[in-house]
Order: structure tokens, then sequence, then C-alpha cells
């Protein structure tokens, strides 16, 4: 027996959360969960965000899988019988602990000298939507941009603002 917990409103909530555009790039090339024969999720395919999120939902729905939604884990304690959560929903116990958070869950922006009186908009990949909506929010038809980060996501969005007309500029921690 088993349980997850989700942070969000539904399963894989981060995904739902993404910027409207964003692919699954799996370096496996592989994203299909276990006892899954959805052809909307073609296997070696780059899948759209819609599409896997919707899924993700029917999966859990099909497979009847044990979720608590808008469960959010507080802090987990090692006990003489396992492990014990504290929830927004209450205590769990269980001998078995699997912590699958994702990055994008926790965005992570670092604080520079200035950055608070400096009038440049600086934005998580969390908090992007799509190419238009940052010219909307800029008031610029063609904006420079800086992408920081090498990951996957930050490769579509360097190649989707590039498509939507804004000037991109990387930068990496290595070549």
């Amino acid at each position: 027996p088993f349980i997850i917990l989700e942070a969000g409103r539904q399963p894989g909530n981060s995904w739902a959360t993404m910027p409207t555009r964003m692919r699954l790039l799996t370096p496996w090339c592989y994203n299909r969960l276990p006892g899954s024969y959805d052809l909307r999720v073609p296997r070696f395919a780059y899948v759209d965000r819609a599409r896997f999120v919707s899924y993700l939902n029917d999966y859990a729905s099909f497979h009847s899988l044990p979720l608590e939604t808008e469960c959010r884990v507080k802090g987990v304690r090692l006990t003489d019988q396992g492990f014990e959560l504290q929830t927004s929903q209450g205590d769990v116990r269980c001998k078995t602990l699997v912590n699958a958070t994702g990055y994008f869950a926790n965005p992570f922006q670092p604080r520079y000298p200035g950055d608070e009186s400096s009038r440049i908009l600086r934005l998580h990949a969390s908090e992007y939507a799509d190419p238009e909506n940052l010219r909307e929010r800029l008031g610029l038809e063609r904006p420079r941009v800086l992408v920081v980060g090498q990951r996957l996501s930050a490769g579509q969005l360097l190649v989707e603002l590039q498509d939507g007309g804004a000037h991109v500029t990387l930068s990496a921690r290595s070549p």
C-alpha cells in the first residue's frame, strides 16, 4: 500500500503550471508510465505540456491511484518505525519515503547587489507563460531577454523566445 502526496490540485501539478509551450524532453527518451498504453503520449516523442497534463490526470484516474491533492509536506521526522510526515492535512506515517519533489515547484532566484532597485524584470521559468505574455508585460515588441541556465527547459525557452521575436542571449556556467 502507498499514498501519493501532491501539493498542487492535480497529479503532476508542476506540469500544469509550466510555460504554455513547454515539452517533455526526457533525456531517457521514454515518457510513459508503467501500465500505460495511451497513444496520446507516444514513446520517444516530445510531448507538449497540455497533452502530458491530460495524460497524468487520466493515468491517475484509470489506475485509481491513492492521491492526496493540495497536501503540502511541512516536515519529515525519522522514527524507530520509519518516517513521520507533518502535512497540511495531518500526520502521515510510513516505512519507506520517496521524495520526488521537483525544482520547478521550488523556484530559486539568486539575489544580486542592486537587484531590488533595478527596473529590469526578473522572472523564473515558473512565472513565464509565453512570448506574447512577456511582450505584453514589458510593453515591447522585440524585447531583449537573457536566459540564464543550460538545462532542457532553458533551451526550449530560448528557442521559443527567439521564434517569438525576442532578441535572446544565453548565459551558462560552462561552454
